[in-house]
């Protein structure tokens, strides 16, 4: 968990879709990752968005609103654009651009997360995945979030299971969100978190609830 000192210094505005959006749904029974973190936290997620919706109008109507009041923004979309058929070419153009308008902003620090899986949709999510890689390489300002692809692949409700429907995630799967959002946007010193943690910390929900049902 981050320090008492580190939360009063950091904060973090959150876009994305309906796996980072804050309102009441039956998505879930606890609260989504962003109220979970251990910092300052703010989404301004929409649901059903994709990269094209922030560059034509989400950016400024959503997000410029809240900067430079949040200059660090943690950015994970791709889901929506996915099963709408976008090319890693073109979600790769898309989030260069809501970066750019953030920057204009005045936002100083980006944390670009690889998307959930959606089912159906791994291959498109995995090109993403490789665009992102890129954009990071390219710009220093851009750093590395967590791979979320391996949270996007069960459906079946279970509070200890990564989804409730193949797409949006459940009650452990914000939680170990959560701790993941705090440690890439300031890590702790001796902290790692991967996507193989992530795994194994809901592979323990999942058998601890076992051994207790």
């Amino acid at each position: 968990m981050i320090s008492a000192l580190l939360v009063s210094l950091v904060s973090a505005l959150v876009i994305g879709d309906s796996i980072s959006d804050n309102s009441p749904d039956l998505q879930m029974t606890g609260l989504p990752y962003c109220l979970m973190a251990d910092m300052d936290c703010l989404s301004v997620a929409v649901s059903g968005s994709s990269t094209a919706g922030w560059v034509s109008s989400g950016v400024a109507v959503f997000a410029l609103p809240h900067i430079p009041e949040y200059t660090t923004v943690s950015i994970m979309l791709g889901t929506n654009d996915a099963s709408g058929g976008v090319t890693k070419a073109v979600y790769k153009a898309n989030i260069l651009d809501i970066i750019a308008q953030l920057k204009v902003g005045g936002a100083t620090k980006f944390v670009l997360h690889n998307p959930s899986y959606r089912i159906g949709f791994q291959a498109e999510i995995d090109s993403y995945a490789i665009a992102n890689a890129e954009i990071i390489a390219a710009d220093s300002t851009v750093i590395v979030g967590w791979d979320a692809r391996e949270l996007g692949n069960e459906g079946s409700y279970a509070p200890w299971k990564n989804t409730i429907d193949g797409i949006h995630w459940s009650d452990a799967a914000h939680i170990v969100a959560a701790r993941a959002l705090e440690y890439h946007v300031v890590p702790e010193p001796g902290t790692s978190i991967q996507l193989a943690t992530v795994g194994l910390t809901l592979a323990v929900l999942a058998r601890r609830r076992g051994r207790n049902r």
